[in-house]
């Protein structure tokens, strides 16, 4: 992608917006392809890198990503960015997305000199269409969390009105699971949780809102991979924690595919360990990585021993499956 490649990384930030409306633009012109290229994918053991807004280059993430599947997406987000800043689209926690905008083109860049032909830099959600029917799923999963049952949002912020009120009325199980924000610390009460999510997510000082908006966020962004990714049959790779228990949330609800399921977990548990064991990887070059994991092929393996193609993956104990998972990891020869 000459676009990106042709940007100086020391590119100023008032400079950002005519970046992206390029970036758009290049999309924009380019969507039938992206679309052909994302229906031959099926049967193909295509992964795509997502639920973040870039791959860490320089930390040398990709380790855990080529370690599972052999065609690798990185589902770039910019595009969607563009919309938002461009068009002034009235977002919760924009303040945010315009830092990581900053870090996302760079590391974009990055990928496309250091990995290019290892990993495919393209925005996998690009023309979804079904958003209103996303955003409706998301609001009727929020409010399944309480057990006062609220009608509707309007009513849940209509009655809801403190942080008392949230937590008398939500399902215990519920807030033991979900995160509220990325890196909420659930050794906290969830009382200091709620208070602890970041005023950036809305401009509002309400409480009770802020929470709306964070889960939200969760849900919608979860439900659209799982969509899109389903359909193109993408395995996400999710770096953030936050994202990946909303996506192991709500996925047995979006169909009967347990072997897709199964392909999430098992992919997910190798690349996170993988990556806490980067130092064993840690002189290979990109294309070395690639070449060592295509070989090992461990994804395969683990999921034939696992025996996933007739057995659920959560019906295997978990530590167990970690434990194998570290053994088969460190079996990979390095030359």
């Amino acid at each position: 992608m000459q676009l990106l490649q042709s940007i100086d990384t020391s590119f100023e930030e008032k400079s950002v917006c005519s970046i992206l409306d390029s970036i758009r633009l290049f999309w924009y012109k380019n969507r039938k392809l992206v679309s052909l290229y994302l229906q031959t994918l099926k049967g193909k053991e295509a992964f795509s890198y997502s639920g973040a807004t870039h791959l860490d280059v320089n930390d040398k993430e990709y380790y855990g990503f080529l370690a599972v599947g052999k065609i690798h997406i990185m589902d770039d987000q910019l595009y969607k960015y563009a919309d938002m800043i461009l068009f002034g689209q009235n977002v919760s926690g924009i303040e945010i997305i315009k830092k990581q905008i900053l870090i996302t083109l760079v590391d974009n860049i990055k990928v496309l000199q250091e990995l290019r032909g290892i990993i495919v830099l393209l925005p996998v959600r690009l023309f979804y269409e079904n958003l209103q029917i996303i955003h409706n799923a998301a609001e009727k999963c929020f409010l399944s969390f309480f057990n006062n049952k609220y009608p509707s949002i309007h009513c849940f912020l209509e009655e809801c009105k403190s942080v008392d009120d949230l937590i008398s009325n939500i399902s215990e199980d519920i807030i033991k699971s979900i995160f509220l924000y990325d890196n909420d610390d659930f050794n906290l009460s969830i009382y200091e949780r709620i208070k602890m999510i970041p005023d950036a997510i809305s401009k509002t000082g309400n409480d009770v809102f802020k929470f709306f908006l964070s889960i939200q966020g969760f849900l919608i962004s979860s439900l659209e991979m799982l969509e899109v990714m389903h359909d193109f049959d993408i395995i996400p790779i999710v770096r953030n924690r936050a994202t990946l228990s909303y996506l192991y949330l709500l996925e047995p609800n979006l169909n009967n595919d347990f072997q897709y399921l199964n392909k999430i977990v098992l992919a997910n548990e190798i690349f996170a360990i993988i990556n806490q064991n980067r130092e064993r990887f840690e002189g290979l070059l990109p294309e070395q990585a690639n070449n060592v994991f295509d070989k090992s092929n461990i994804f395969d393996a683990l999921y034939k021993k696992f025996g996933l193609e007739n057995t659920s993956i959560n019906s295997i104990n978990l530590h167990e499956r970690v434990d194998d998972i570290k053994h088969t990891v460190n079996k990979i020869s390095i030359p």
